[in-house]
């Protein structure tokens, strides 16, 4: 009977939370669609030779991230990152490095897109390795979100630096990449 009334309550609540979430929501998540001239790839010819050289990102990745024989609830062939192995390898620090100290503005734009997708998801990396006994929980569960604390999200804590300024990764998220690029694969593209 208890149990019947407080899911009748929580029925009656729903659209009511429902529209609290949306408003949190519409405030912490920047609404870019009517940003004016952002750019899109496909307005953009091929560049001959990349500028930045991701190589290192990409050796890391092969060497580090590995397929499972494991599922993850319905998903097979699940790959994650040895996140052991990772926080040894020197690479990783050296790429980290070549972030920090790389004129951003300087590189032609469409290759700029592919430097901040790159740059979050190493930095992601990152802040995981560099708080690895925070990103399990009391449950073994492990998670970036688990890096929050109360009023501070971990989308909005330093991150580390890019081209010479500490950024969060919603600086990246949102100004670098959604602020700048009408690019709806960018979701696809960070972790």
């Amino acid at each position: 009977m208890v149990l019947q009334k407080l899911s009748q309550t929580f029925d009656f609540l729903k659209p009511t939370l429902y529209n609290v979430e949306k408003k949190v929501a519409a405030r912490s998540i920047p609404n870019v669609a009517s940003i004016p001239d952002r750019k899109k790839l496909a307005d953009y010819k091929p560049v001959a030779e990349d500028e930045f050289d991701h190589g290192l990102w990409d050796a890391i990745l092969k060497q580090h991230v590995v397929e499972t024989d494991g599922t993850l609830g319905e998903i097979k062939g699940v790959h994650l990152i040895d996140y052991d192995a990772l926080a040894k390898d020197t690479n990783f620090k050296a790429y980290l490095s070549k972030l920090e100290n790389t004129n951003v503005a300087a590189l032609p734009e469409p290759e700029q897109l592919a430097f901040w997708i790159n740059a979050y998801n190493a930095l992601c990396v990152s802040l995981l390795l560099n708080n690895w006994e925070k990103v399990q929980n009391s449950e073994g569960k492990y998670s970036i979100n688990n890096l929050s604390e109360m009023g501070s999200a971990v989308w909005d804590n330093e991150a580390g630096i890019v081209g010479g300024k500490t950024v969060s990764l919603n600086d990246i998220e949102h100004k670098e990449l959604r602020g700048i690029w009408d690019e709806p694969a960018v979701h696809g593209c960070i972790v």
